[in-house]
């Protein structure tokens, strides 16, 4: 079950094995914040690392990050199909997310610059991640 930006995992448990007597089964759960079942992050836990996606039509307004940087930083650059980076959207331009956790973080640049533009463009995202973990991330239309 998904609520308050968890999922709840409900599951039977034995104290003492499986089905063993006495008998005394229990109910538990477990908690997993909001799509945080496996995350991406450098092959180093000390190095710096990036992952680019492959290509794909830029169908919303908005992007939506779910990063965890509160040992670190992370950067999205946006990037055309040929890994060029678009006009104010380059890593240099982007305010970092630092220090933070966050499951919808929406990255922004120094410009204001409106992804809306790049609707119907194929784009790549490049993700720089620097003691950072990258759960996922969502193209939103508003």
């Amino acid at each position: 079950m998904t609520w308050n930006d968890c999922h709840w995992i409900y599951y039977t448990g034995w104290p003492n094995g499986h089905m063993r007597h006495p008998y005394r089964p229990a109910i538990g759960v477990a908690t997993v914040p909001l799509d945080r079942f496996i995350f991406l992050t450098p092959w180093k836990s000390n190095a710096p690392g990036w992952i680019i996606t492959k290509p794909f039509v830029f169908e919303g307004t908005r992007l939506e990050v779910n990063a965890d940087a509160q040992e670190g930083n992370l950067t999205v650059e946006v990037l055309d199909e040929l890994a060029n980076p678009w006009d104010g959207f380059s890593a240099a331009e982007q305010l970092k997310l630092e220090h933070r956790d966050s499951l919808r973080w929406e990255p922004r640049w120094q410009r204001p610059a409106d992804l809306s533009r790049l609707r119907g463009k194929t784009i790549r995202l490049k993700f720089a991640l620097e003691r950072a973990r990258l759960y996922a991330f969502q193209v939103k239309a508003e």
